[in-house]
């Protein structure tokens, strides 16, 4: 029973939603206080931390996460990512 009890919790937390703007998608020669709202792309985000399925997430991470050594376009960290890069040959036909 103690281990069901780990993904029950008696006051869960409501999850919460948020946009945050893609800088990076932003026309640099933009008036940003002229600019039309519907140019503006948003990153939307649902934040569940501490929600009623935070428990059933953390028992899927612990379940799958060693699996993912097993796919071969996951990438662990921006390190790995630079050395996988590195490894990678462009044929001279491609320029």
């Amino acid at each position: 029973m103690k281990t069901a009890s780990r993904f029950w919790t008696n006051f869960p937390e409501v999850p919460t939603y948020y946009s945050l703007i893609k800088t990076h998608k932003l026309d640099k020669s933009m008036d940003l206080l002229e600019v039309d709202i519907s140019t503006i792309k948003m990153r939307s985000i649902v934040s569940s931390c501490g929600g009623p399925s935070d428990g059933i997430s953390w028992l899927l991470v612990k379940l799958l996460s060693p699996l993912l050594s097993y796919v071969g376009a996951h990438i662990v960290n921006t390190s790995e990512f630079i050395d996988a890069i590195k490894q990678c040959r462009v044929p001279d036909s491609a320029c």
